[in-house]
């Protein structure tokens, strides 16, 4: 985990050096998006085309460069037998199903392609990402008729992650921006971990000073 941090903290930090020989923009800007976050069970999104909702600082530090921290908020289902697919038979019958919740922070760098009215840019980052699911049963029926319960203790969750993706920022008028982006995460320290993370979200931003 330390070392792709220190790489990250590498990166920001010629990306800043680079900035000071280039135009300085000097600016915030406050975005807020929706759209959905595709990842590993237990945890799915209740609604696919509005299955998250988030909340980006940016802080554009010239033409090309800026820096942005983002926090996402995904709105979870509970439904034991969409979460356990091991489940998913007649004999299991759900008797409480658990409270859930997924967070995620990024901190990473952009770069802007150009600098008009249509922008893409390209970014990179470090991301945490948080779990929960709280305590749940259900009954196995027997082909008797006999019932034998099963309860799960609640647990939390948190794992690094690497992020990587694009987007495509569009000036809608003086301070106001259209923002759409789609990111890559992978996780960090997982050995034979192929699986990726992928998120499509777009809102508005807005230059604040």
């Amino acid at each position: 985990m330390k070392k792709y941090l220190a790489v990250l903290i590498l990166l920001l930090a010629s990306s800043f050096a680079y900035s000071q020989k280039n135009d300085t923009c000097d600016y915030f800007s406050v975005g807020v998006y929706g759209g959905n976050y595709m990842g590993d069970l237990p945890l799915y999104t209740v609604n696919f085309l509005f299955g998250d909702i988030s909340v980006e600082m940016e802080y554009r530090k010239s033409k090309d460069l800026s820096f942005f921290v983002n926090i996402m908020y995904l709105f979870t289902g509970n439904d034991i037998k969409k979460m356990y697919p091991e489940l998913n038979y007649s004999r299991y019958i759900p008797d409480k199903n658990p409270e859930t919740y997924r967070a995620i922070i990024t901190i990473g760098g952009r770069y802007y392609l150009r600098n008009q009215n249509i922008n893409p840019y390209l970014q990179i980052g470090l991301t945490e990402e948080y779990t929960y699911v709280g305590e749940y049963s259900y009954y196995e029926k027997y082909g008797n008729g006999g019932l034998k319960g099963w309860s799960n203790a609640r647990f939390n969750n948190s794992k690094l992650e690497i992020m990587a993706g694009a987007g495509l920022n569009i000036k809608l008028y003086k301070r106001l921006h259209l923002d759409i982006q789609y990111n890559i995460y992978k996780i960090v320290g997982v050995e034979n971990n192929e699986y990726l993370n992928h998120s499509f979200n777009g809102g508005l931003k807005y230059n604040i000073f």
